[in-house]
């Protein structure tokens, strides 16, 4: 017997997930207006030799991309939700392909305290995956399985 409901879990660490990429984008976004980066699109300096050097700093490529980012991961997200409430294993790996993502960028740049945190994430979808594929957690059987004392 295991101590958590993992298909509650999962669907629980999802959910929050999608709330705090959310609320990253939010942020990142109001950073820039109050820093003033959204408006500086541009900077013409002068090399050495006197040419003119355009440097965008990459912000808006940066942006872009973090927000194609977070719409996939919130995408990620949900079929995981989903596959939790179905029972399919195949979506529920699906939400882990952002974490694992995250987790080796995480570990390139050696940020512990968000890489215990992404391992959090990690850890209910691949326990729930061991559960279907082993056929502890199916639709027939929940109502047997489902218990839990930490994810009430």
């Amino acid at each position: 017997m295991f101590c958590c409901d993992t298909r509650r879990a999962v669907i629980i660490v999802n959910a929050v997930r999608i709330v705090m990429l959310v609320f990253g984008l939010i942020t990142v976004r109001a950073v820039a207006r109050v820093t003033g980066l959204e408006e500086n699109k541009s900077d013409v300096s002068q090399d050495v030799s006197g040419k003119p050097i355009v440097n965008d700093g990459g912000n808006e490529d940066r942006r872009v991309v973090f927000v194609i980012y977070v719409v996939l991961a919130c995408a990620c997200s949900i079929v995981g939700i989903v596959g939790a409430v179905r029972f399919h294993m195949y979506m529920v790996a699906v939400a882990l392909i952002p974490l694992v993502l995250e987790t080796m960028v995480l570990v390139f740049r050696i940020d512990i305290l968000f890489l215990a945190l992404v391992a959090a994430f990690i850890y209910p979808h691949i326990m729930l995956i061991k559960e279907i594929r082993e056929e502890i957690m199916t639709k027939n059987n929940y109502d047997n399985v489902k218990h839990s004392c930490c994810c009430v």
